[in-house]
């Protein structure tokens, strides 16, 4: 019985010995994601230790992972339903029980039920990861017959479209197609039929340079890569709509692109006085509905791109040659208004109130060429020339009053001062700017040299008329008129070199150099009469000369999972400036130079999860006509003049930012955080004059600021049910004068510090049939300042709401209302309790080409574009008249041709 025991106990301390940790991953090979809780099973090969009972059984994680100790080299066996089974030889040679043997990724192949499954159901996920790459799968998202790509785009989670274009977490996007660059930016993607993108792509595409050396040289940015299903290209896409909106306005907007990868062609036309602006070209597009006023314009582009290509030495060549010709014409009117506090020492201040009338009128042809030409595989030259010529025309008729507040904020009977401006300028513009650059590759992916080089023009002639009438209620002995003509003339050119060489030193190190040279000239010339009479302290010749010299010396660094970025900048900056107004000619020169050092560290902490550090200290010039002891009373109300003693900003910031992706919950988050701190910060100091009710108004140096942003951007979607939310942080400590008044000696520096917080969420539910969605935005600002209590405050501006979209065959019914709440603001008409509600209605038609929409806008007519500013010495609050409360009737065609057998 003891020869037994020290038997088995000879074998289990064996055992011990042999034993490995034998660690992988299983995941799908379909989607590369992670197959959560699947089965293994260890089988010993013969002759090697085997286990008893469980102990040759395990699972996965939650992720896929897996870990367990193996007695010896055997045969591991993975199984998932719905998966194909699979298997792997493991070999442990090791005799140390730390030691750990990695398997890698063990692929399971979907089965055909599952795959059916996934179909049938639509219970695709969302997104999955591919190492770095998330990729979208269309399938998963319900869409309309017949919808753009726009529709499928803006469902992506993390992904936000507005005014500014495209952007990912807050981060900046464009758009590719098959890996290449994509004509005519993101404009294609309203025409485009989401039908015809098999998946689409996020991830941080390579600089050229890194693709080109196969190295990382840490400059990356942001892409949506579209997989297009072939036979979708070479065909024209395009649009033709209409719209009727009440009272009396119209759209109509016809577009055409052909989508290819050879000869891409896009026809572009809008007419409307709906308030909306737009550019298209073969390089760009923009546009958008104003804010504020009204507005109508007709422009119209016709764009035509040559792509061509080759393959040299297994590199892929591709060059392009683009022209687009395009002409705007548009007018833009309607009233600002405009309500200020300003706060001195003491328990006194004034408001100040003005509305402003304006109608511009602008006629710009244009012209934009590019070519790119990539010679062989390592020449590439590209060359830009951009043109534009237009004329405008505007007028403007402001109105302002002033009065005196007590400590109670109530206005006195007595109205100090109102004043009627009106004026009409006349403008003719010309603009070129050209650039031409040569990038030089290393053999053997060493490195690279560039030589670049540009020039511009801007040139504007322009007349001008101003009558002012200013009264004072008080004293009328003081009333007058002012009649003001001027002519004006401003001429700027600019003309700049670089080169710049990079170099791999090493497979990890990578040094590169650039010298850039640059010369900017300005003139700016005008000549005004007073009631008629030349007024030479009112009339200015200021010609200002620019030189700057610029070395950058910068490195990456690659010791994976980290990359260090540093580099250092050198300025030299010498400025002459020759100024002639009145009585004052002076010629000033300034010689300055700084260095600004910057530091950035990734560490790539696994496949969807980056962490990013980094360090940097800016230096701000004041400008140079901003040093001289100028005197500028073209507006005897509001004086402004130079400060001889103002001195530069500099500014030091260090910066966090985290990303995670989770595909296997459907989890998107991003945080980053940010502290600044500067020094002798840049401040208006105003000058009041209370029995003329005037300002002087100057840059001056104050304290220095403290500032911290912290921002988290998350999004998960799981199944059908979904939520958003952005959320952030802001302290800032800053410093400034209020306001003095003529005949007092002492300044008083106020201290304003600011918290703000905002909070978006947003919860959905997302069903073949139905999307329901309810969102809450919270907005708090508190505002404490030192030295004018009565300002201090907080301001809140929230707004919960619900929107919903019904879907039933061929009719799509949408609907949003939310409440909007706004206290704490010292304009009373600010603080309201408004209730929106929009609805539109549509119906598909002509096999889903077709579209009749029904829109209803701000059915409550409710809206409003009241806004704020907070200073240390006063609060600006801003609103205007604008386009809402409306319905209109649209009705678009798409020109979707079907897909190419």
């Amino acid at each position: 019985m003891r020869k037994l025991s020290l038997l088995l106990l000879f074998a289990t301390m064996t055992m011990s010995v042999m034993a490995d940790i034998v660690r992988g991953r299983i995941i799908d090979a379909e989607t590369g994601e992670g197959v959560p809780f699947a089965a293994l099973e260890w089988l010993p090969f013969e002759g090697d230790v085997d286990v008893a009972g469980g102990m040759n059984k395990h699972l996965a994680d939650s992720l896929g992972r897996f870990q367990f100790y193996a007695p010896g080299n055997g045969f591991l066996i993975v199984s998932m339903l719905g998966y194909e089974n699979a298997g792997k030889d493991v070999s442990v040679f090791s005799e140390s029980r730390r030691d750990t043997v990695m398997v890698g990724d063990i692929r399971l192949k979907p089965t055909e039920t599952l795959l059916k499954m996934v179909e049938v159901n639509a219970r695709a996920r969302r997104f999955t990861m591919n190492g770095d790459t998330i990729v979208f799968h269309p399938e998963a998202f319900h869409l309309e017959e017949g919808a753009r790509l726009e529709e499928l785009i803006r469902k992506l989670p993390g992904v936000t479209m507005d005014e500014k274009g495209l952007s990912w977490n807050g981060r900046p996007l464009r758009i590719i197609m098959n890996g290449k660059d994509l004509f005519g930016g993101n404009a294609i993607i309203s025409q485009l039929p989401a039908e015809a993108v098999e998946n689409i792509k996020a991830y941080n595409k390579a600089s050229e340079f890194s693709q080109r050396t196969g190295k990382d040289d840490g400059g990356e940015d942001m892409v949506l890569d579209l997989n297009i299903k072939p036979g979708f290209l070479d065909r024209l896409y395009g649009d033709a709509k209409a719209i009727y909106q009440t009272p009396k306005n119209y759209e109509g907007e016809v577009v055409a692109n052909r989508l290819s990868d050879h000869d891409p062609l896009m026809v572009y036309a809008n007419a409307n006085n709906r308030n909306r602006y737009i550019q298209h070209t073969m390089q760009s597009q923009w546009g958008g509905t104003r804010r504020e006023g009204f507005g109508l314009g007709q422009y119209g582009a016709l764009g035509y791109q040559h792509n061509w290509g080759r393959q040299d030495g297994g590199q892929a060549l591709r060059s392009f040659a683009t022209v687009t010709g395009a002409i705007d014409h548009n007018d833009h009117w309607g009233t600002n208004y405009n309500d200020t506090r300003n706060y001195f020492p003491g328990e006194v201040s004034n408001r100040r109130f003005t509305a402003s009338h304006y109608h511009n009128h602008k006629l710009a042809p244009r012209i934009e060429s590019a070519l790119r030409w990539q010679k062989d595989s390592r020449n590439t030259f590209s060359l830009s020339l951009n043109g534009e010529y237009g004329r405008q025309r505007g007028s403007q008729d402001e109105q302002t009053r002033q009065t005196q507040l007590t400590d109670s904020m109530a206005m006195t009977d007595a109205v100090m001062m109102r004043s009627h401006t009106q004026g009409a300028t006349v403008a003719e513009l010309v603009g070129v700017e050209t650039k031409a650059g040569w990038i030089h590759y290393m053999p053997e992916g060493k490195g690279s040299a560039e030589v670049a080089a540009n020039w511009n023009l801007a040139d504007n002639d322009g007349t001008g008329l101003t009558v002012r009438e200013v009264a004072y209620p008080t004293q009328a002995d003081m009333d007058y008129t002012l009649r003001q003509d001027y002519q004006s003339h401003t001429s700027t050119t600019g003309t700049g070199i670089s080169a710049e060489v990079k170099r791999w030193f090493t497979d990890r190190v990578l040094l590169a150099g650039k010298y850039a040279f640059d010369i900017k000239r300005n003139h700016d010339r005008r000549d005004m009469q007073a009631d008629l009479v030349h007024s030479a302290e009112n009339s200015y010749d200021d010609c200002l000369h620019r030189t700057a010299h610029t070395a950058v010396l910068q490195s990456t660094v690659n010791l994976r999972p980290f990359q260090f970025i540093p580099k250092l900048q050198y300025t030299f900056l010498h400025e002459r400036e020759d100024y002639r107004r009145g009585l004052l000619d002076t010629l000033a020169r300034r010689d300055v130079q700084w260095l600004e050092p910057s530091i950035q560290v990734k560490w790539k902490m696994k496949d969807g999860t980056v962490l990013d550090l980094n360090y940097g200290m800016s230096t701000s010039q004041p400008q140079l006509l901003q040093t001289i002891a100028f005197r500028d009373a073209t507006n005897p109300l509001f004086v402004t003049e130079g400060n001889p003693g103002l001195c530069n900003r500099h500014a030091h910031r260090l910066g966090i930012n985290y990303e995670m992706t989770r595909p296997a919950t459907g989890l998107l988050l991003q945080a980053w955080g940010r502290f600044t701190a500067t020094d002798r910060e840049h401040s208006t100091f105003l000058l009041y004059d209370a029995g003329r009710g005037s300002y002087l108004a100057r840059q001056e140096n104050a304290r220095g600021s403290r500032s911290l942003d912290l921002t988290v951007i998350y999004g998960q979607g799981l199944g059908v049910l979904y939520w958003t939310g952005n959320s952030s942080f802001a302290y800032r400590q800053s410093y400034a004068p209020l306001m003095q008044v003529v005949g007092t000696a002492a300044r008083t520096e106020n201290r304003q510090r600011q918290t703000h917080w905002t909070n978006q969420l947003e919860l959905g539910a997302d069903w073949e049939w139905v999307q329901i969605a309810a969102s809450a935005n919270i907005d708090a600002n508190l505002l404490t300042n030192s030295a004018a209590d009565v300002q201090n405050t907080t301001l809140w501006n929230n707004s919960f709401g619900i929107r919903a979209e019904l879907r039933k065959g061929k009719f799509t019914v949408k609907t949003s209302l939310s409440e909007q709440m706004r206290r704490g603001y010292l304009t009373r008409g600010m603080n309201t309790d408004h209730l929106i509600w929009n609805a539109s209605a549509s119906w598909r038609c002509l096999r889903g080409k077709g579209k009749l929409e029904l829109e209803v806008n701000d059915i409550l007519n409710n809206a409003d574009t009241f806004s704020s500013t907070e200073t240390a010495n006063q609060q600006v609050s801003t609103w205007s008249e604008h386009m809402h409360h409306f319905a209109a009737l649209s009705f678009s065609y798409h020109l979707d041709p079907k897909e190419k057998k």
